[in-house]
């Protein structure tokens, strides 16, 4: 895509390698528009299925915010937790919120029908409605050469997450430290570059990117953001609000902006969560965290291009690019805004995405190394 170097893109030796467009839809995070907390709906805590009172589907969606807390006796001031893992599409969990209030191609749910119009086979929901239609694109892949792992399509990122080459930092301000906080603020930070690790700020030479650390996940590696990512004491440039509920963290958002070096895919009408925990080192850790919204086709298709070997980005090749847009374009399962859900006239532009996230504790250092821009190609649009 835009990287040609180790530190970038993951090469394409086969078709199968398109698995791995996904995994790398992370090298860097721009964010905005936070938008109003959602009411939630009654969940059942054992699933985080919410139920609606006329329809057999389990719904899955995020906790709701809790009511108003006291003032707590030790607030937290700023968290910062860097992302260690990256999921695309696990054997072992199923990713995604439901977005559409629909539980699609489930015969028993009174909420059966797709929220949009498009001329092929509506794309089934997982269970619980979650919407994810880019995950069974990647299945499709993946079954073409797994390996025993539990995700194909992330393992190039998760490699080049452990040895340093880049993370995103998931940024918490204004946290009250408990259980239940009814509003928090929650920022997200590119980093292509891992400063120092150890808690003395040392930074020992070994097996990282260009000779410099690795991560130790001890909540004293520092990563250095990309620029233009955060402003004076080190803050977000855009903060949304969020809340804290039963330990979950829960930011909706309306438009979340993954920079991809020269490239931006923007994810709309979505949400972020994870919950609170600690490692078996007792270090402070997201876990089961979900990025869930939707995505344009055509800029899924765009972006999805940069991607390649050493020589030349995928779109430069047009079987390959062309097989790859197909797929992409197939998958369409959702208007690209929450508002035109249910309009019959309104066709499929956009598939409905979601990721998981792994985060330990860490610190945001200074400004460091800026994102490589992007070869420039001509994309193949979907049709109707």
């Amino acid at each position: 895509m835009h990287r040609r170097s180790r530190r970038g893109a993951v090469a394409f030796a086969s078709i199968a390698g398109v698995a791995l467009v996904a995994c790398q839809l992370l090298v860097g995070v721009r964010d905005e528009e936070g938008v109003v907390r959602p009411s939630g709906a009654p969940v059942d805590a054992s699933s985080d299925a919410a139920i609606d009172s006329h329809d057999p589907c389990l719904k899955k969606r995020p906790p709701p915010p809790p009511p108003p807390q006291p003032p707590s006796d030790a607030p937290e001031p700023r968290l910062d937790f860097a992302v260690r893992t990256f999921l695309v599409r696990p054997r072992d969990r199923t990713l995604g919120y439901d977005l559409d209030e629909r539980c699609t191609g489930t015969s028993e749910s009174t909420t059966n029908e797709s929220p949009c119009r498009f001329p092929g086979k509506p794309v089934p929901d997982d269970e619980g409605g979650a919407d994810n239609s880019f995950g069974a694109v990647v299945d499709t892949y993946n079954l073409l050469g797994s390996g025993g792992s539990n995700d194909p399509a992330s393992d190039g990122l998760n490699l080049e997450l452990g040895r340093g080459a880049r993370t995103f930092l998931i940024v918490l301000r204004e946290y009250n430290g408990t259980k239940n906080d009814e509003a928090v603020k929650v920022g997200f930070v590119s980093s292509e570059q891992l400063l120092s690790v150890g808690c003395d700020a040392g930074s020992p030479l070994d097996s990282g990117v260009d000779g410099g650390p690795t991560p130790l996940w001890d909540s004293c590696d520092t990563w250095g953001s990309v620029p233009g990512d955060v402003f004076g004491m080190n803050d977000p440039t855009v903060l949304w609000d969020g809340y804290v509920s039963d330990g979950v963290l829960v930011a909706p958002f309306k438009t979340f902006k993954l920079a991809l070096g020269g490239v931006t895919l923007v994810i709309h009408d979505g949400t972020f969560s994870a919950s609170f925990g600690k490692t078996s080192d007792g270090i402070r850790q997201l876990s089961a965290g979900t990025l869930a919204g939707r995505v344009l086709a055509n800029d899924l298709v765009r972006v999805a291009g940069y991607f390649g070997n050493a020589q030349r980005p995928i779109c430069q090749d047009s079987v390959i690019y062309g097989v790859l847009r197909d797929s992409i374009c197939a998958g369409r399962d959702i208007p690209i805004s929450k508002s035109d859900d249910g309009k019959r006239d309104r066709a499929c532009d956009a598939l409905s995405v979601a990721f998981g996230v792994e985060a330990v504790a860490a610190r945001l250092g200074a400004v460091g190394r800026p994102a490589v821009q992007a070869t420039t190609c001509d994309a193949m649009a979907c049709t109707e």
